[in-house]
């Protein structure tokens, strides 16, 4: 009941574009390369935000602010090339996934490691990196 529920949602009438399995309807997709430039607008903010904090109020070690710099430069960087996914990329939906989930983790982890000193969330930075590496290299093919 939930499926049909779920696909009532997703579906609209549009008789000259007909699937093979649902005759006079299309499934409209839930996701479009719209959501990155609203992503990017909020990691945007949240990055100027970021980087004000982290030179007005940041108190750490030499070691973290450098952690926190790199995390902020690569976030901002990285925001503004998710706003061009939308408009340039061959896949948008997988180079966008992979360049806002590499922002998330590669830079939450740094941040959480700046800010709070934790010993764990370094181990992240590999897998977030890879992300972003990912999601440039599938922007190139």
């Amino acid at each position: 009941r939930l499926g049909h529920v779920i696909y009532k949602m997703a579906t609209v009438n549009i008789p000259e574009k007909q699937t093979a399995a649902f005759p006079g309807k299309i499934v409209a997709p839930i996701v479009t390369v719209d959501v990155f430039v609203r992503i990017a607008g909020i990691s945007g903010a949240l990055a100027v935000a970021l980087g004000a904090y982290g030179f007005h109020a940041f108190q750490g070690t030499p070691e973290q602010k450098t952690v926190y710099s790199i995390a902020q430069v690569y976030h901002l960087v990285h925001t503004v090339a998710l706003l061009a996914v939308s408009k340039f990329a061959r896949r948008p939906m997988l180079v966008g996934a992979l360049m806002a989930l590499g922002i998330l983790v590669f830079c939450g982890a740094n941040y959480t490691s700046a800010v709070f000193a934790t010993t764990w969330t370094p181990y992240l930075s590999p897998v977030g990196g890879f992300l972003l590496i990912s999601s440039w290299a599938c922007a190139a093919f």
